[in-house]
């Protein structure tokens, strides 16, 4: 390899596309939203332009929706901070669609990179590449199963209360997925029908975007390690070497090691790049978002609502664990990374030259990767910084209630 792994080769122009055997649960939710990510240019992610735009124009109408019927509810706690935890999510998406946009070229790139550097791996060091990524599989789809539930209790939970109370009742009681106030609120069961309609378009377009991005985040994070694992057993096999006394392709040995080690560190700044305005989005909103429900769990007297909620509080639970606990095992691998040049390598075998050609990957081995949204370290003390700073403000709402 070249100096620099994930610029050493030229990304194809025109017919290459991506390899996306691990991908498939970020793909198909990015395609139902009209976003193709098997293609390396910025200008062509569009599968399908009018979908994307129906599906935001959709969103935009819903989220403005909810803000109408929070400003027409502030002196009712409860019914407002329902309203809120869903129009969070929806900015949040907003959010990442924009950056994921407007950053379209990097990500894609990223992922070509990560890629093409893991071809390079011999078949003892592509198991760990097939470990990592097919955990990275597994996570995916239990996050995508868990926000299909509460997309399935979000759609059908309202049509059976309907269908109950107008056989106990003989009476329409209309009710939407979630409360908002629409411009044609008092048109009858035909604008009833249209608004839920266009409730359901939100909701699915909330699940395919959120899914596809939080997701594909979470391929990087297991790809990043399986890159450091790699760049371990490349380790383990030069010191294996000296311990041998098999010294005659030592410099060698080592400038791999360097180079691996470089372009590593490039994916994780790369992701931080790229997720930074996104993690913090992420923190800010997914915080309030946990602190609404919560409230809404204890103190709505709907019951037809706990299913919902009860599965966005677990599909944001989720989320938050997905993107603080990737920063936590980014940084577990990085100082994993430096205890193995320190355990491995026989010391005592090595002459003064090659000791010196260790001392920069030694170095530069201490410090750790982290992932940063902006102002702070994505890890597990943020995950748990943000379950006091939701009770807290969960706290805050009741004393104002009472």
């Amino acid at each position: 390899y070249t100096n620099n792994p994930s610029t050493s080769k030229e990304m194809p122009l025109t017919k290459a596309k991506q390899n996306l055997e691990f991908l498939t649960t970020q793909h198909l939710n990015l395609l139902k939203m009209g976003i193709d990510i098997n293609t390396l240019k910025r200008r062509e992610l569009f599968n399908n332009y009018w979908k994307f735009l129906w599906l935001i124009s959709c969103t935009i109408y819903l989220e403005y929706a909810l803000i109408n019927f929070v400003a027409h509810s502030l002196s009712d706690i409860d019914e407002a901070t329902g309203a809120l935890s869903i129009f969070n999510q929806g900015c949040l998406i907003l959010i990442k669609v924009s950056m994921f946009l407007a950053k379209g070229d990097r990500f894609l790139k990223l992922i070509w990179d990560m890629n093409l550097l893991a071809e390079k791996a011999n078949p003892e060091e592509h198991k760990k590449w097939l470990e990592e990524n097919r955990r990275s599989q597994l996570i995916g789809k239990m996050y995508f199963y868990a926000c299909c539930v509460a997309v399935a209790c979000a759609s059908v939970v309202p049509l059976l209360f309907m269908a109950y109370d107008y056989q106990q009742n003989s009476g329409f009681n209309k009710k939407l997925p979630f409360g908002g106030k629409f411009p044609f609120d008092k048109g009858g069961v035909t604008a009833f029908a249209i608004n839920y309609m266009l409730s359901l378009i939100y909701i699915y377009s909330l699940l395919n975007m959120t899914v596809g991005i939080d997701t594909l985040y979470g391929w990087y994070i297991y790809s990043i390690s399986a890159h450091f694992r790699i760049l371990r057993c490349k380790l383990e096999s030069t010191a294996r070497k000296l311990q041998n006394n098999d010294c005659s392709d030592f410099t060698r040995d080592i400038g791999l090691i360097v180079n691996y080690h470089n372009a590593t560190l490039q994916f994780v700044e790369g992701l931080n790049t790229n997720f930074g305005e996104i993690l913090w989005a992420e923190v800010m909103l997914s915080c309030l978002q946990m602190c609404f429900v919560a409230y809404t769990l204890n103190n709505d007297t709907d019951v037809s609502n706990m299913p919902f909620n009860v599965m966005v509080l677990v599909a944001v639970m989720m989320q938050m664990i997905i993107y603080c606990f990737g920063g936590e095992k980014i940084k577990n691998e990085s100082l994993m990374l430096s205890s193995e040049f320190y355990l491995n390598f026989p010391w005592h075998k090595m002459s003064a030259q090659q000791k010196k050609l260790m001392l920069l990957p030694l170095l530069r081995s201490q410090k750790l990767s982290v992932l940063r949204g902006l102002f702070f370290e994505v890890d597990r003390n943020l995950l748990v910084y943000i379950l006091k700073t939701s009770f807290s403000f969960n706290a805050l709402l009741s004393a104002m209630k009472e």
